[in-house]
């Protein structure tokens, strides 16, 4: 048996359907893997939707408590007690998986003797999933690295080695109310010899369903420091590389400040009492478990909180906490870095790399427009920095950079304006365009200074509406040929991007003729001519250059080009005697399949898309 899939299900009839037919559907052999579900003892129909699959899914076990637990944790044990795989995957009735997981994850354990197998997330229904650690697949990856970010995915939604959890006797806790499985993970990831990563798929939906989620605020002080202790302890005693170990508890601990809802007690609690019990809890925690040296490896706002952690200093931290609310605005930059002015800190000689918020400045950025004008790229719109107080933000100089996706070559701009916040860039397409290896897909971002800070942000997430339809192109000309440039919004965070090809063909769907006018009709075509395009009509014999414009806009899906000819009787005679024909923008080419009627009234041209 290749893979065990363990999961508990509570009052689950209407969501475990959506599990269940994920893993019916898997491209894994039914013969390879098994389905353990433990029933929490129910009051709906769990059981009985459970049973109509008996016959969908090959090896399902179904097994039922007689007593609630009130938690995952018990359910869990026993289903990983019966199971059979040489791999085990921890599935929650109400999540689902994408349907080449099974297959993907255990060909890749295999081929890199993994341990633990971290697969990457979507969230659904606006469920929110850990993504720093999804950038590539890593067969190795250190969970003690500032890199790995392991520590900021607590769910046991992961293929364990069956052979590792006998060994080290993992076991979810059950005498606690949340974060049962925090001690299971953060175990298996100290004493596993290989873990890995991917990221080339979507192996696992975490869904949001209303109210179906316990709440970690339940937890009292003690609860909540039992865990988080236990989980220290094993880090401590468990990895015996002080370096690698005070790097984990480093990374650990910035977790805990930044992610966990009750560390920012001081003002979430509501009485004095609540307040001082939490104060005294956190402190026994950090005396017992977290050596100073520890200190100078975590982030400044979390050594601040230490500082203060380990003098009992319950005013300032207090007031730190405050502060940090309000940095937004209240920061300053000097010498190359942000720094913020603390109150909390008066009464403490501190070096002035604890006030330092570098990472925690945010590019604030919004594209008021982005446009096609002639044959250049343009775009206007506003960027700050968070932290920056308005006058220093309005000291803010910009260039504007396209980075080539595939060769990494970059291509620097200056900005038509840039004043007060305010930028403008026009750039042209041909700038982009001097070699061969320029084609392609280019990035576009925004380098950022002041006073020697200097940040670089992707543009395009926050904007105005784009107002031309999806598949709008302009065609130029260069050096090196005629080519299409598409201003597209890059997935899923829809930063803008323009795409560069070159372009043969692009098709006609007729050639009529009005008087001493030519129109070529190119239908589902939405395309800019620059001004200096030069259109040309070639016969077998002859070449005759063609002044056009546009008619209507050149948004409309039906473009038309206006060709008027001055001498249109010589033309049509030509075209009539030739064997093929050409409409030209240097080598932009518009053809007929040999041998077709040449009338100029149903024009019916050899079609190539300009894709």
């Amino acid at each position: 048996m290749k893979i065990s899939i363990c999961t508990p299900a509570y009052n689950a009839e209407k969501n475990i359907p959506q599990l269940l037919d994920s893993i019916v559907s898997q491209t894994m052999d039914p013969n390879e893997f098994e389905v353990i579900v433990v029933d929490d003892k129910s009051t709906d129909n769990t059981i009985r939707v459970l049973k109509q699959y008996r016959k969908k899914i090959k090896k399902l076990r179904i097994y039922r408590r007689f007593i609630n637990s009130g938690g995952p944790g018990k359910p869990r044990n026993q289903a990983m007690k019966r199971a059979r795989g040489e791999y085990i995957f921890f599935a929650d009735a109400d999540d689902y998986l994408g349907k080449e997981s099974l297959q993907r994850m255990y060909d890749y354990a295999i081929k890199h003797s993994s341990e633990v197998l971290i697969g990457k997330y979507k969230g659904v229904n606006g469920r929110g999933v850990p993504k720093s650690m999804f950038k590539k697949n890593t067969p190795d990856v250190d969970p003690a690295s500032e890199d790995a970010r392991l520590v900021y995915t607590f769910t046991p939604q992961k293929l364990f080695k069956r052979s590792l959890i006998k060994k080290h006797k993992l076991r979810f806790l059950t005498d606690i109310k949340a974060s049962e499985d925090q001690y299971f993970y953060m175990k298996a990831l100290i004493y596993a010899n290989k873990i890995s990563v991917l990221a080339d798929y979507d192996y696992y939906y975490l869904v949001k369903h209303e109210g179906d989620h316990a709440s970690a605020s339940s937890m009292t002080a003690k609860e909540k420091y039992y865990i988080t202790g236990m989980i220290a302890n094993e880090i401590n005693i468990g990895i015996k590389e002080e370096h690698r170990k005070k790097r984990l508890m480093a990374e650990f601990i910035n977790r805990h400040f930044d992610y966990s809802r009750m560390t920012r007690f001081t003002i979430s609690k509501k009485t004095e009492a609540e307040k001082q019990e939490w104060m005294n809890e956190l402190r026994k925690f950090v005396l017992r478990y977290v050596s100073p040296q520890v200190d100078e490896l975590v982030y400044p706002h979390v050594q601040i909180r230490l500082l203060f952690i380990r003098n009992n200093d319950y005013k300032n931290l207090h007031l730190f906490e405050k502060e940090e609310k309000q940095l937004d605005g209240n920061c300053y930059a000097a010498n190359g870095n942000i720094y913020a002015d603390l109150e909390s800190l008066k009464d403490y000689s501190v070096d002035k790399s604890l006030m330092m918020m570098n990472y925690k400045n945010k590019i604030h950025h919004f594209a008021e427009t982005i446009q096609v004008v002639d044959n250049q790229f343009s775009i206007k719109g506003t960027l700050k920095y968070s932290l920056l107080k308005s006058v220093q933000n309005a000291k803010l100089r910009m260039t504007g950079v396209f980075v080539h996706r595939a060769t990494k070559k970059e291509k620097v701009f200056k900005p038509l304006s840039c004043e007060n916040n305010y930028f403008s860039f026009k750039i042209a397409y041909t700038q982009l365009i001097e070699e061969n290896e320029d084609f392609g897909v280019w990035d576009f971002f925004i380098d950022t200074e002041i006073e020697g800070f200097h940040g670089r942000s992707r543009l395009g997430s926050k904007k105005n509406p784009y107002k031309y339809p999806r598949d709008t192109f302009s065609i130029n000309h260069s050096s090196q040929s005629s080519f299409s440039a598409k201003i597209y919004f890059t997935h899923p965070l829809s930063n803008v991007s323009v795409d560069i090809k070159r372009i043969e063909k692009v098709e006609v769907s007729k050639c009529v003729r009005q008087s001493d006018n030519l129109k070529f009709i190119l239908e589902n075509k939405i395309f800019y001519f620059s001004e200096d395009s030069n259109i040309l009509l070639k016969t077998d014999n002859k070449t005759f250059a063609l002044p056009f414009s546009i008619e209507h806009d050149f948004l409309n899906i039906n473009t038309i080009l206006s060709i008027y000819i001055a001498n249109l009787a010589e033309i049509s005679s030509e075209l009539e005697r030739s064997a093929s024909f050409y409409l030209e923008n240097n080598d932009l080419a518009i053809i007929n399949r040999k041998g077709e009627a040449l009338s100029l009234n149903t024009l019916r041209p050899f079609l190539a898309n300009n894709n």
